[in-house]
């Protein structure tokens, strides 16, 4: 009641200052609104006219921009609801997918993909809800849709090379991560790309991607470099049977990565088939020293005994055994036994596994039984053919009793020294010798 009251106040205050103005300026003006027209009357008349008018234009341009204001504001609260509503159904959606309800997630992330601002988060949960049902081809139309949105959205492609790859379809998943390198160089991306284009024989690829690797600060294990490994690879690639070239190209590669065995290896082969038996096996012992196994010995060994240098052979094997780790000993003292048995050298072989009984015929497991009967088919042929046949039959009735005493057991089948699949060497069947 009393604002009313005081609005009306004002209004009559503001209507006698009107007339007051009006009657103390009686005096007639003219006004030329144009050329041509003129509108004569009193001043007090045409300055409150003129006074009105400005009033009537600012509330004018005031109700217009109120308006606009008005609904932007309304806008911008119709946006923020559907932002909020996209939120609580996202996380509806991911709880649904974190229990295992992919049906349900699915139907949501459909849902949410109108309110989606950009479609793309929506559409990359829904391709995992799809595929997490056993469903890989529809999130990869699902995934089609999202790059087409957005073509160059990392997390898109990366998200179709995952899928490309479950698919088999290793190429596509390659090209992928490779648009991912362009717009978003990684190391994670860069390794991936390069294992994959190493899976596929893209070599070349691969040592871009590799390189690329190590710009982005990737680190290379020095016992296993990558880099000789993939440039290994392109050797036998660029040079196929070019023996001398790619022979040459190895052991430039062997003096940059001297302690790499494969590279030691590859060319011991080649050396070996082009005819240079003892460089091919010298290469072989040092492949053994790095590797501190017994294979690569016994490939030596083979090697020399198949060229008339049985003395190299023994000597590499006696290394083998000198140099190798406690854990490995009894496995290379046979082996070494059974060269000299090969080489008829059987007291010496005795005396090897008169070394090494105790250690030999301690069982620790499945390891420990095949050691065990390995060491016994040996001495027991070893005494067989010194003619200490009485010996020979108890370590037989040893072997028996290893396999339950029914007499019913398989020896190792007889190999060639240095066998890449075994490290047995020969050891004639021991009934062959029994008299």
């Amino acid at each position: 009641m009393i604002s009313s009251i005081r609005r009306l106040i004002l209004l009559f205050l503001l209507l006698a200052l009107a007339i007051g103005f009006v009657v103390l300026n009686p005096e007639t003006i003219t006004v030329h609104l144009a050329p041509g027209r003129s509108v004569s009357a009193m001043a007090g008349v045409i300055l409150v006219a003129a006074f009105a008018s400005g009033i009537a234009v600012a509330a004018f341009f005031w109700i217009f921009f109120g308006i606009r204001s008005y609904l932007r504001e309304r806008g911008f609260r119709a946006r923020e609801n559907r932002q909020q509503q996209f939120y609580d159904g996202l996380v509806e959606a991911r709880e649904a997918f974190a229990v295992g309800e992919y049906g349900r997630s699915e139907d949501l992330w459909s849902k949410l993909i109108q309110r989606d601002p950009t479609k793309v988060i929506s559409r990359l949960e829904l391709s995992k809800a799809l595929e997490a049902r056993g469903e890989p081809r529809e999130a990869l139309k699902v995934l089609d849709l999202a790059r087409s949105d957005a073509p160059h959205n990392v997390e898109v492609l990366t998200r179709n090379a995952e899928l490309h790859l479950s698919l088999g379809n290793k190429t596509a998943a390659i090209d992928n991560l490779a648009l991912v390198q362009y717009h978003h160089p990684n190391r994670l991306t860069a390794a991936k790309a390069r294992d994959l284009s190493e899976s596929v024989g893209r070599i070349d690829d691969a040592v871009e991607y590799h390189e690329k690797f190590l710009e982005l600060g990737g680190k290379e294990d020095p016992e296993q470099p990558i880099r000789a490994r993939l440039k290994l690879k392109s050797l036998a690639h660029q040079f196929g049977e070019d023996l001398n070239l790619h022979a040459a190209e190895l052991r430039k590669l062997l003096k940059t990565y001297p302690k790499y065995v494969p590279v030691l290896t590859e060319l011991a082969r080649l050396e070996r088939k082009m005819g240079n038996v003892d460089q091919a096996a010298n290469l072989l012992v040092q492949a053994a020293h790095l590797e501190g196994d017994s294979e690569h010995w016994l490939e030596a060994s083979r090697l020399w005994i198949e060229n008339g240098m049985a003395d190299r052979a023994v000597a590499a094997a006696r290394t083998a055994h000198r140099k190798s780790q406690e854990r490995e000993k009894t496995a290379i003292a046979l082996d070494l036994a059974s060269l000299y048995a090969q080489l008829l050298r059987f007291e010496e072989a005795k005396n090897e596994l008169t070394q090494i009984e105790s250690r030999a015929l301690e069982d620790d497991g499945s390891d420990g039984r095949e050691s065990k009967q390995r060491f016994l088919v040996l001495k027991g042929y070893v005494l067989n053919q010194l003619g200490e046949y009485r010996e020979a039959a108890s370590i037989w009735k040893q072997l028996g009793d290893l396999h339950g005493g029914d007499g019913e057991f398989s020896l190792p089948k007889p190999t060639q020294l240095g066998d890449a699949k075994s490290k047995s060497t020969f050891i004639p069947t021991p009934v062959m010798s029994t008299p």
